[in-house]
């Protein structure tokens, strides 16, 4: 969630939903936690009252840098005790991982 948040800035929890192919109750709970956590703001929509946005908050911002950073020196890591063989998998696999990417 925190991932769909940021990758979609001022997005609403109905639109979450469908993105994530969740129940828009269950994704409403989901905020209700992180907000609780300081994670997540909800914000009234400029345009329309009735309407609420979500973003991160700066917490979950340098929360996400750090998960971030862990995953970028672990795949690092992971890559260069690859043999040259098992790397051209790798590379050969980058579309499939990006489909796989982007249903999230």
């Amino acid at each position: 969630m925190l991932r769909t948040v940021a990758d979609n800035p001022a997005i609403t929890v109905t639109d979450a939903a469908r993105l994530l192919a969740q129940q828009p109750s269950n994704v409403s709970t989901t905020v209700r936690r992180l907000v609780q956590r300081g994670l997540v703001e909800r914000i009234p929509d400029a345009r329309d009252g009735r309407s609420i946005r979500l973003q991160l908050t700066g917490k979950a911002v340098e929360y996400k840098k750090l998960i971030d950073a862990f995953w970028v020196d672990a795949v690092r890591r992971q890559l260069s005790e690859m043999s040259d063989e098992e790397a051209a998998l790798v590379a050969e696999a980058a579309p499939l991982f990006r489909r796989f990417a982007s249903m999230v």
